[in-house]
């Protein structure tokens, strides 16, 4: 079971309303982001849809640590399929979320110079 998915071709999303409910609304909302990047992209790819939505999270001004307990907790759903996948996956959300704060802070440093 996934918390949720989208049909690449409509773009509707389905949600588990059982799975949901166990979710904090920003890991919801990203959730919910990445699934209609499948659509937006269009791809079958967790990476990019991660990234791309992980990119407008964040410009949303959404929690990062949020972002990184989306990943961690949508993959404790399926146990027995956690591995070296999950963890780079995990590796790349959080690399993501560095290098945006690490850019948001120069910018912000070149802003008042």
């Amino acid at each position: 079971i996934t918390p949720a998915r989208t049909n690449r071709v409509t773009g509707r999303h389905q949600v588990s309303k059982e799975l949901f409910r166990q979710f904090t609304i920003p890991v919801r909302f990203f959730i919910l982001l990445h699934e209609r990047e499948h659509f937006i992209i269009p791809t079958r790819e967790e990476r990019p849809a991660d990234l791309s939505a992980l990119q407008l999270y964040l410009d949303l001004g959404y929690p990062t640590i949020e972002a990184v307990y989306a990943a961690t907790k949508v993959f404790r759903l399926h146990p027995e399929t956690i591995g070296a996948k999950h963890a780079e996956r995990t590796r790349d959300i959080i690399d993501f979320i560095d290098d945006y704060k690490e850019k948001k802070q120069l910018k912000s440093i070149a802003d008042n110079e």
